[in-house]
């Protein structure tokens, strides 16, 4: 029997460490640690840029998949590919869909030195790791998203007013969790990033056609 009860507190240890044997304490351990995880990677994602992987700085911006950028880092990345013809050697493997600097847009939050931005509503940071973010593309304000409405649906980032200055535009969302989510937030977004760069255009354009008019 003796033998017996041994070989029992052997089979639970092994199924313990093959996971086949579950405990709730097991269960809750591994849930801290994901959540750690997880925590711990948006942090490194917002405070270092998408393009370089160095520590973000300023001045910083955002493109339409909710990437996080340095902005000279896009500016070194635009020229070096401008000095490639296509017949040129093969460069590295394209890290993001930035063709031009209009592709991007000026977070207009002040960026701290340890490259956290704060909502200017909220006080919260991006290096909390446990908030989300999302940028207005008309404006450039970063706001925590717990200062506007949100749905699933990606129509109700399209025209919405920055709760900060009121300019009506669309949101991005900030560091998505998911690549297959950011990827398409940037399709979506893309029809309406070119239109609102018409719009300004025009506006401009309109602008310049007032001003000759005058005496």
């Amino acid at each position: 029997m003796g033998g017996d009860g041994q070989a029992l507190a052997n089979k639970r240890s092994l199924l313990q460490k093959s996971r086949v044997y579950v405990t709730a304490a097991d269960l809750e351990l591994q849930q801290t640690k994901e959540k750690t995880t997880h925590k711990s990677r948006t942090v490194e994602r917002w405070s270092h840029c998408a393009l370089s992987l160095q520590p973000l700085e300023a001045p910083a911006a955002f493109d339409t998949a909710g990437d996080v950028f340095s902005k000279q880092s896009v500016i070194d990345y635009l020229i070096d590919h401008k000095g490639h013809s296509d017949g040129a050697v093969e460069v590295e493997k394209k890290k993001t869909s930035i063709k031009k600097l209009t592709d991007v847009k000026d977070i207009a939050n002040e960026v701290c030195s340890d490259g956290s931005i704060c909502c200017p509503i909220t006080g919260y940071s991006t290096m909390s790791g446990v908030h989300s973010f999302v940028g207005f593309w008309g404006c450039g304000h970063v706001v925590s998203t717990s200062t506007i409405s949100t749905s699933h649906e990606m129509k109700s980032q399209v025209d919405v007013e920055c709760p900060l200055c009121g300019l009506l535009s669309f949101y991005v969302r900030l560091v998505c969790d998911d690549t297959e989510d950011a990827e398409s937030q940037r399709k979506f977004l893309r029809h309406y990033s070119k239109k609102f760069r018409k719009r300004l255009r025009d506006d401009a354009d309109s602008a310049s056609a007032c001003a000759d008019l005058l005496p």
